[in-house]
Order: structure tokens, then sequence, then C-alpha cells
């Protein structure tokens, strides 16, 4: 862009140039949702000062990022008002951050440019009032006091987890169930409300074709397997099988979750995460395993233990897709805009 400067009686003191140029970043799941902007601006201007000229220059590094993110918060009820002890409330934050970086050269009193440098940095941050919805609540007398408790809960009260009946902390977990719940947590993007009628429309005349033998056609969680198999999410065993009543292990679920976000793509393997059981970690998963400790999903007992091979629960179950559903709101926005902002 070209400025001319002129004075009230339109004589020409000079002209700015500013070329601009942005790079601009962002993720958008359901979860959270980033944007990140950053400008270059440099600046080239030319003053006339008694009809000789005088050029100077700077540059200016702004950025501009905005976020949304969801958390889970427990809000106990009044005893004497209800039954439940209490329920989660989904809390969604808006917030927004610009941060500039200038350097200048000081003008002195007859507006001529001088060898100083002016830098300045300022941030500013915006954070609107979060929208709340209270989620489902549920009370099972038998999780009380179970380490899973809390993880359980929320899990219920996003419909993650849905048969009530017959739930167990302790029973182990189907390939079957835990993909559902996976592809519960790890849901797709809202539809527009412009959209939303015809697609639903469209969404009930789709009829699902199961790509595993054992799956049929009228399974009640076609719909989830085959789309969790189509964002490949979920392989079969090689013979046409998906073993959808097999027991899952616990290593098992940590590569799928690792899939799921798409991280296992990037090569960890230089920096191991040393467990005491760390020769019980098959070799396809030990990639995702370090990405799945950094990223805060999984972590040994208080002994040093991740007991890979143990068979999967819906108490650890819940526990693992809990911190999830955590990296997908807070982390993986934490990582992603202040990665961009410290580069």
């Amino acid at each position: 862009k070209n400025y001319s400067i002129k004075n009230t009686e339109g004589t020409n003191l000079g002209n700015v140039t500013v070329d601009i140029t942005a790079d601009i970043y962002g993720y958008n799941q359901y979860w959270s949702n980033t944007e990140t902007i950053l400008y270059k601006y440099l600046i080239n201007g030319e003053n006339i000062i008694d009809n000789a000229s005088d050029k100077w220059g700077g540059e200016v590094d702004l950025t501009t990022s905005s976020s949304v993110s969801n958390e889970l918060v427990y809000m106990k009820n009044a005893p004497e008002i209800i039954s439940f002890t209490g329920g989660y409330i989904n809390r969604q934050y808006n917030n927004n951050i610009l941060e500039y970086t200038s350097s200048l050269p000081e003008f002195d009193q007859n507006n001529r440019a001088t060898d100083l440098i002016n830098k300045k940095h300022e941030s500013y941050t915006i954070d609107s009032y979060p929208k709340q919805q209270r989620l489902m609540s549920v009370d099972f007398s038998e999780l009380r006091g179970h380490w899973a408790e809390l993880d359980i809960k929320k899990l219920f009260g996003l419909e993650v987890l849905t048969k009530v009946n017959n739930f167990k902390a302790e029973k182990t977990t189907t390939r079957g169930e835990y993909i559902t719940r996976v592809y519960n947590c790890a849901k797709e993007i809202p539809i527009d409300p412009l959209f939303k009628k015809n697609k639903d429309n469209e969404n009930k005349n789709i009829k699902y074709e199961s790509p595993f033998k054992d799956v049929p056609n009228n399974h009640p969680d076609i719909k989830e397997i085959v789309e969790s198999f189509n964002r490949g999410i979920i392989e079969g065993n090689g013979d046409g099988y998906f073993g959808l009543d097999e027991n899952l292990k616990f290593i098992d679920a940590v590569v799928i979750l690792v899939r799921v976000m798409g991280l296992d793509k990037i090569n960890s393997l230089g920096r191991n995460v040393y467990f005491k059981d760390e020769s019980d970690i098959p070799f396809y998963a030990k990639n995702a395993v370090n990405i799945a400790y950094r990223i805060g999903l999984i972590k040994g007992d208080n002994y040093g233990y991740l007991k890979p091979q143990e068979k999967l629960t819906n108490a650890r179950s819940s526990a693992l897709l809990v911190r999830f559903i955590d990296y997908l709101s807070e982390g993986i926005k934490d990582d992603y805009r202040d990665g961009i902002l410290t580069y």
C-alpha cells in the first residue's frame, strides 16, 4: 500500500510504502479450534524537508490468534434439593490474543529520521464470557470411591458412555465398545445450523455397509464402526474380521488414539520413554507410546509400570478417554498456538 503525506494546504510532505505478507495457521476439531495469523509489515518512507529527501525504513511483526476450547467442570448439588450429588457442566471459552513487535526509527523535531531505532513489544488478550451446558447426570452407588469414578461420570455426561444398565467399572472392554466410545469422543465439527436440516435428512437415508465379516449391516453401532474404518481409525485383523467382541489390550487402545489424532506419522523413536515393563511394549506400539506420554495421554503407575499387555477395563479406558478429551480441548491448543507464537 502506498500513502501520501500532505499538509492542510495540499503540499506533498512525503510518502510511505507498506508491504504486507501473512501466513495463516490453524486447526478445527470438535473440542477446540485455533487460528493464528502472522503478519509481516515492511515500511519504507520518504520525508520531503526543505525540498530534500529523507528516506527511512522499519518493520512490524503482528500476530493475531483466536481459539475456542471446552472444559468440563464438576458442580455439586444441594443434597436437600436433588438426590444426585452433582453433575458436569461443559464450558466453552473464546480467547483472542494480539501481539506485536515493532522496530521503527525515531524522528527529530524537524521530522528527520535519526539513527536511533525505537523497539516496542506489546500484547493484548480478550476473553469472552464462557457458554455453559449442563450434561446428563448419573449416580452409581457402586462407583462411589472408585479411582475412576469422576472419569466415568464425565463420559456418561458427554454421552460417550450410553449404556447405564449392567455397567461395571472393572469389566473388560471389547474392541467394538472401545471404538464406539472413541468415535463419540472424536466427534466431527458441528454442522452449521443453516445446513443442519438438509444434512439430517441426508443422514436418515444413509445405509452403511460393513467392511468386516463379523459386523452385520444391522449392528446397532454400524455407523460408528463404518465411519471409523473410513477415517482410518480402525483396521481389521487381516482376514476380513474386526474382532468385535474380543477383549482389547491397553497398548492397542493407546495406538488407536494416537492414530485418531494423526500423530502416528511423527517419528519419536529417538525420544524413548522408559517404563519398568518396557520390554512388554511391542515394537509397533513404541512410537505411539512415546507420543502418548509426551502429550500426557498415558503415565506409569506409582511404581513405574505401564502394564501395556493388560486387558483394557471400563475404568482404565474411561481414564484414557478423558485424558484424550482434555488434550483435544486444551493441550493441542496450547501446543499449537504457543508453538506458533514463540516460533
